[in-house]
């Protein structure tokens, strides 16, 4: 499921949302109303509105209540949806009218295998040109944000691997004079975003309170790899995310200078910091 920017959901009624449905920006859905008299209008009635598998909700459509949007159906922009949307029909207009349906793909032996050799191609080209990236992944070494360095945390560049095969590229920072298990936090951006910008400020900020953090580019943004450049991929975004909150230790390539004590993060030994001494290490 996708859910675009400046949507609104009146949900009252109860909205269901199925599996791989596509909603564009500014779509409205909405389950509440009131009736028609002047006397009434002060109430308020509701109806539930079912979005089924695979819809597209067009830019700006709107989904009045009691509507059941029908598998692969298609809502273009700007339409008035009053009454229900049939399996994979195509509505538009004031209100919405059924234009036709969508023709499906029918595919013989030739076309699947071509279209087999087609996918294999990309997918080797992809794998190539990431592995590639990982090689060439170049960071800034010098200190390059829009915000000011703390003297309260340690920081250091590290890069880690997602399962897609991307390589990305991170800001760490750890609070100075700590030794043990510390609470970690992986912050990143918005769409277009760095860390160099506010998701690099709010983990600084967040290492001088005593946790861990790591600012990430995501996957084709920054200075993190993949091709083509500038995009978004929900599913690998959220496989970004899913890496460094979950598993940091195994994928992490770069660590502060200096070791002595191990950080430990959720349990498991991350990378190593100087040590301190301490009050009690002091005392005979």
């Amino acid at each position: 499921m996708f859910i675009n920017f400046g949507c609104t959901f009146l949900d009252q009624g109860g909205i269901t949302i199925e599996d791989g449905v596509f909603i564009g920006p500014g779509a409205k859905i909405l389950t509440e109303g009131h009736p028609e008299e002047p006397e009434l209008r002060h109430t308020l009635h509701t109806e539930p509105v079912v979005i089924r598998r695979k819809a597209w909700i067009g830019a700006g459509a709107m989904i009045l209540p009691g509507v059941t949007v029908g598998e692969n159906a298609i809502v273009a922009a700007g339409a008035v949806v009053t009454k229900d949307v049939p399996d994979n029909a195509i509505v538009a207009g004031v209100p919405a009218k059924v234009l036709r349906n969508i023709k499906p793909i029918i595919m013989n032996k030739s076309f699947t295998a071509l279209l087999a050799i087609v996918l294999l191609a990309g997918a080797a080209c992809q794998r190539t040109n990431n592995e590639k990236d990982m090689k060439e992944l170049n960071l800034t070494a010098e200190w390059d944000k829009t915000f000011p360095k703390s003297d309260k945390v340690n920081h250091s560049k590290a890069t880690f691997t997602n399962r897609y095969g991307i390589t990305l590229a991170a800001d760490m920072y750890v609070p100075k004079n700590v030794a043990g298990k510390l609470p970690a936090i992986a912050v990143c951006g918005p769409f277009g975003a760095v860390k160099e910008q506010a998701a690099g400020l709010y983990a600084q900020t967040m290492a001088e309170r005593g946790f861990l953090t790591v600012a990430f580019d995501p996957s084709y943004t920054g200075e993190s790899s993949g091709e083509p450049r500038y995009v978004v991929s929900p599913d690998i975004n959220t496989e970004d995310f899913s890496l460094p909150s979950i598993s940091l230790r195994p994928t992490i390539r770069s660590i502060p200078s200096g070791s002595a004590s191990s950080v430990s993060v959720a349990g498991e030994d991350w990378l190593s910091m100087p040590q301190q001494p301490t009050r009690a290490s002091k005392q005979p």
